[in-house]
């Protein structure tokens, strides 16, 4: 019989450049960015020059589309998400 951790909230799955890691979820945006950058960026020059942007489908008002999450909207949505995507680049909405 297969066990399943049951998370409840506490975790999340970050994604970038082909990589997905879990992590303990954050309890601010700042964190989130530092935490970011700590586990993909190997040295302080590109932590220094590199912003972060996160995004998600996992909301219902995203329509399936990737949405971009701001630091306001962090301490609403963050008992919601499960998986953010990290670039780079500002994503794109789609026309």
């Amino acid at each position: 019989m297969s066990q399943r951790i049951q998370t409840q909230g506490k975790f999340l799955v970050l994604k970038y450049d082909g990589h997905s890691v879990l992590i303990s979820k954050p309890e601010s945006y700042e964190k989130l960015v530092e935490l970011a950058k700590d586990v993909f960026l190997s040295t302080d020059y590109y932590r220094n020059k590199t912003t972060f942007h996160f995004s998600t489908t996992e909301v219902d008002c995203c329509s399936g589309e990737y949405v971009v999450v701001r630091p306001c909207a962090w301490d609403a949505i963050s008992p919601l998400l499960r998986v953010l995507h990290v670039t780079n680049e500002m994503p794109k909405a789609k026309n």
